[in-house]
């Protein structure tokens, strides 16, 4: 009995995503007209490609009314608005991609990308 507890118990539990990972949701906006829905995520670090893709499955596993969703991953020390550390989207099929974060010290980069942030809220 003890044993199949146990198997139970390691069947059940996602193991690519690694004990010392917490995510959660910090921002939702789904839109039902649309058939999208767009969340924003806060790792509690950075992770490899298949923790991400089982995050993101496990995420969009409870939207599936939504043929599109988005999903964006921020870091503690990142700023929602300036770009995502890594994005997960089903459109419906999944993409993803790792960004990574820009490097502060490069102000080449920081000034391009200020440059078209502002290009494009106009």
């Amino acid at each position: 009995m003890y044993a199949l507890a146990i198997l139970l118990l390691t069947a059940c539990r996602n193991t690519a995503i690694p004990d010392n990972i917490e995510y959660r949701i910090i921002s939702e906006t789904p839109h039902d007209v649309l058939g999208k829905d767009n969340i924003d995520i806060l790792l509690s670090r950075e992770v490899d490609r298949v923790a991400l893709k089982e995050i993101a499955l496990s995420i969009r596993q409870s939207r599936m009314k939504f043929e599109k969703v988005w999903i964006f991953y921020y870091l503690p020390n990142m700023e929602r608005g300036s770009g995502a550390w890594a994005i997960t989207h089903f459109t419906p099929g999944l993409e993803l991609e790792i960004i990574g974060q820009p490097d502060p010290k490069d102000q080449r980069c920081a000034g391009a990308y200020k440059k078209m942030r502002l290009q494009g809220a106009i």
